[in-house]
């Protein structure tokens, strides 16, 4: 443990601590999502049957994939999750992800 600055042991645990209990957890799709090893054969389908459980996050990994392409006749919009999952790829999974998370943890924006 790097101690280069003035924060005590006690100081770093007890920030540890308060992050442990107080920080929200992610959402367990998620958590269950990041701990796939996307070496394994069966990486995508796994990923498909976690994002199906979750429609938040389903929906999130669509807009993500339809990011990324232009929709057009030649293109037409993704419709379908294993579509979508393949068009991101194992990062752009991760960040669609992450992303769901962060919309969950965070209180809406006020349109005022």
């Amino acid at each position: 443990m790097n101690m280069e600055h003035d924060y005590s042991k006690a100081d770093y645990f007890m920030a540890l601590d308060f992050a442990a209990t107080e920080m929200p957890a992610l959402p367990v799709a998620v958590q269950t999502l990041l701990k796939l090893n996307p070496q394994d054969a069966a990486y995508l389908s796994d990923v498909l049957r976690i994002v199906r459980v979750d429609g938040g996050l389903a929906a999130c990994v669509l807009r993500y994939a339809r990011a990324t392409i232009k929709q057009d006749a030649h293109n037409p919009q993704i419709q379908q999750l294993k579509h979508a999952l393949a068009r991101l790829g194992v990062e752009g999974i991760r960040a669609a992800a992450m992303t769901f998370s962060m919309q969950q943890l965070l209180p809406p924006a006020n349109p005022d």
